[in-house]
């Protein structure tokens, strides 16, 4: 048994009071998000490489070594976050949003070497908790909506580059919360035009 007691906040019902604590506390599902990004920029190189062989070295080594070293990281995440009863719930949470999108897009197939649903068994398979978030979000009602309708030309415009799985966490936000969006993606035979533009080009 623990020595520690547990953590009981106690303050006055004032602007501010305690944020830094609560903000603290929800830190345990940022970080998620966070790992994910970290992950991504491991694995972004890669997608640059122009040379096939080093390319091929490069996801090898991502596959053998780099992502299942986060997805281990993770899962026992994860199995954090099951002792609290707040977040044993049914309901999409941010994190939940993005660990579906990269399962997601480490599935698909379409990141060469990467074993993906094409293969008997995917880089993601083995984890319990991670399989189970993604499950939350594949099964919820809009995100099968969202993928089986057309879509319009709403007000806000998502302009994102057209890499695998960039801007997912947002456009499904945005459509869980009811948030008509117009969805573009930038070719990347435009990006030198527009380098000038973006910030820190």
């Amino acid at each position: 048994m623990s020595v520690y007691p547990k953590i009981k906040r106690t303050y006055f019902p004032a602007a501010g009071r305690a944020e830094a604590s609560r903000i603290g506390a929800a830190l345990r599902i940022d970080e998620i998000p966070h790992v994910l990004d970290e992950l991504q920029e491991k694995m972004s190189p890669s997608f640059w490489e122009k040379d096939a062989e080093t390319m091929k070295k490069m996801r090898l080594e991502l596959a053998d070594t780099t992502i299942p070293r986060y997805l281990s990281l993770l899962e026992a995440r994860f199995a954090t976050l099951d002792k609290h009863a707040a977040l044993r719930t049914k309901r999409v949470l941010l994190h939940d949003v993005a660990t579906y999108v990269y399962v997601k897009s480490l599935r698909a197939g379409y990141i060469e070497h990467i074993p993906s649903q094409c293969a008997p068994v995917t880089i993601t398979d083995g984890y319990a908790l991670l399989k189970r978030s993604f499950q939350k979000v594949a099964h919820h009602s809009k995100v099968f909506e969202w993928y089986s309708i057309q879509h319009g030309t709403p007000t806000l415009k998502l302009t994102y580059f057209s890499v695998p799985a960039c801007a997912e966490p947002i456009r499904l936000a945005l459509f869980i919360g009811d948030i008509p969006f117009e969805d573009y993606r930038v070719p990347r035979s435009e990006y030198p035009s527009l380098k000038p533009s973006l910030p820190y080009h």
